[in-house]
């Protein structure tokens, strides 16, 4: 199964997509359950994938939907590592290649107007 892609990107949220193995069913459908994405985000994020036994921050989207599944609850300019997997009667299959992404920077608020105060000038 290819790489994750992706379809849509905010400051804390990316939508992916993905293809489907061609051999993703038998004639009525029923052999793969369903998706799930598998994702970590920061500066280690491939090496948690690579190896989650080791980390308890992989984190899971079961039921993902080929033609799109938003990942939400992001961080504003974070990296993230995402795979696919799909799952059957015998358990989880392959997991595709690491797809990577990163979230938009979020935007400062402008800052309040200034409030003028008169003051009274005296001249002598």
């Amino acid at each position: 199964m290819g790489a994750p892609y992706q379809l849509a990107i905010s400051a804390q949220s990316v939508t992916v997509g993905f293809v489907a193995p061609a051999d993703a069913g038998t004639q009525d459908g029923d052999m793969v359950h369903n998706f799930t994405l598998r994702y970590a985000c920061g500066p280690n994020r491939i090496e948690i994938l690579e190896n989650p036994e080791d980390s308890d921050e992989v984190m899971y989207c079961r039921g993902a939907r080929c033609s799109g599944t938003e990942l939400k609850g992001l961080m504003p300019g974070v990296d993230l590592a995402v795979q696919v997997f799909a799952t059957n009667d015998f358990g989880d299959g392959m997991h595709s290649d690491i797809a990577e992404f990163r979230t938009l920077a979020s935007t400062p608020e402008a800052p309040e107007a200034p409030v003028f105060q008169p003051q009274e000038v005296t001249s002598w």
